[in-house]
């Protein structure tokens, strides 16, 4: 026995692939952004602290 494939199930088809293929766009951007996100959080950490250091430098003269 044959089973016909409709429009439905095409249709449904190329929305999962459509889905997959977002997903995937998705996750090669956030990625790198999320690692930038990290860098900046050291990168900010390290001057905040190189300003505290510096305050407590200027107090002691």
């Amino acid at each position: 026995m044959v089973i016909p494939r409709t429009f439905r199930t095409n249709r449904l088809g190329s929305l999962t692939v459509e889905l997959v293929v977002a997903m995937g766009i998705l996750a090669a951007v956030m990625i790198p952004v999320g690692f930038s996100f990290a860098y900046e959080q050291k990168l900010c950490r390290a001057y905040y602290l190189a300003a505290v250091v510096m305050e407590i430098i200027d107090g002691e003269m």
